[in-house]
C-alpha cells in the first residue's frame, strides 16, 4: 500500500498575498488607467480643465474669464500638437515651418527687447512705458463724486442730481471690484468717495485732496416730463494746479436702466483720466 507524500508546506490562504498589488496614489491609478484604456487619457483632459475651474473658484476669479482662457489653453495645446507633429516629419514642408517659426520668434523676442528699452529709457511708445512704469508700483489716487446740483422744480424735488451722482459713484466702485477680482491688484487703486455738492466750488477742498480726481456736475429739467440733461466736470487736482480734464453733456430719463447706462459711461471716461493722469 502506498502512503500519500505530505508536503511541508503550509496551505495557501487567501490573504492576496498573490494577487497583484495596486497602488492608491492617485496619479498611479489614473496612469494604470490610461494604460489600460487609452480614451481614458480624454477623460484625464476633461479633469484637467475641471481642475482649472476648481483654481479660478479658489483664486475668486470671474468665471468668463476662466472661460476665455480655458480656450486659449486649448487652442495653444493644438499648436503645439501641431508643431510636434510637423518637427518629427522630416521634409521640405516641415523644415520650412520649422524655420519660418524659428526666425518669426526671433524677431519677436529683438521687437520686444527693442520696445521695452525705448519705453523705459526714451518714453516711447507711450503705452509700452504707461504699463511698464505702472506695473513697477502702486499709486494711490482718490477719485471724489460731489452730490451733482439740481436745477429746475422736477430735479430739486426728485432729487434726481444726488441719485446720478451715486450711480456714478456706485459704477467706479463696481469698475474696480472688478479690476482686482481679475487682475488680483490693480496698478492705480482709486479710493471712491462722495460730498455735497457746495464743496465742488471750494478751493480747499480741492487741495486736501490731491492728488486726487473731483466729479463735479449739475442735472436740470427737459422740456419733457420725466426727461433731464446733465453736464460732468472732471478736475484732476495736483499740487501744482487744478486743470480740468473733460466735461460732458447728456440727457436721459428717470428710468433706472437710462440712469444707469449713462452713469456707468461717465464711470469709464473718469477712470480713463484717472489712469493716464497717475501715469504721467
Amino acid at each position: 500500500m502506498k502512503r500519500e507524500r505530505t508536503s511541508n508546506k503550509p496551505p495557501i490562504s487567501d490573504t492576496g498575498a498573490d494577487r497583484p498589488s495596486f497602488d492608491h496614489d492617485p496619479a498611479t491609478l489614473l496612469v494604470r488607467a490610461v494604460g489600460a484604456v487609452p480614451a481614458m487619457k480624454y477623460a484625464v483632459a476633461v479633469a484637467g480643465l475641471a481642475a482649472t475651474v476648481a483654481l479660478a473658484a479658489a483664486l475668486h476669479l470671474r468665471y468668463p474669464v476662466v472661460m476665455i482662457g480655458s480656450l486659449f489653453v486649448v487652442a495653444l495645446m493644438y499648436v503645439i500638437l501641431s508643431y510636434s507633429r510637423f518637427a518629427t516629419r522630416r521634409g521640405a514642408g516641415s523644415d520650412l515651418l520649422n524655420l519660418t517659426v524659428a526666425w518669426i520668434f526671433c524677431g519677436l523676442v529683438v521687437l520686444s527687447g527693442v520696445l521695452s528699452t525705448t519705453a523705459l529709457c526714451f518714453g516711447w511708445p507711450r503705452t509700452l512705458y504707461s504699463f511698464l512704469r505702472a506695473s513697477g508700483r502702486v499709486d494711490y489716487w482718490k477719485i471724489k463724486v460731489f452730490d451733482f446740483a439740481d436745477y429746475g422744480h422736477g430735479a430739486e424735488e426728485s432729487r434726481v442730481g444726488k441719485r446720478f451722482s451715486a450711480m456714478v459713484l456706485d459704477a467706479i466702485m463696481k469698475r474696480q471690484i472688478d479690476v482686482i477680482t481679475t487682475m488680483g491688484h490693480d496698478p492705480i487703486s482709486i479710493v471712491p468717495q462722495r460730498g455735497p455738492a457746495y464743496e465742488a466750488a471750494s478751493v480747499p477742498a480741492y487741495t486736501e485732496l490731491q492728488p486726487a480726481i473731483v466729479v463735479s456736475g449739475y442735472v436740470g429739467d427737459r422740456e419733457r416730463r420725466n426727461e433731464y440733461f446733465y453736464s460732468i466736470r472732471v478736475t484732476a487736482a495736483s499740487e501744482s494746479a487744478l486743470r480740468p480734464v473733460f466735461q460732458k453733456e447728456g440727457s436721459f430719463s428717470t428710468n433706472t436702466g437710462a440712469m444707469e447706462a449713462n452713469a456707468a459711461l461717465v464711470a469709464n471716461e473718469v477712470i480713463r483720466v484717472a489712469r493716464e493722469f497717475g501715469s504721467r
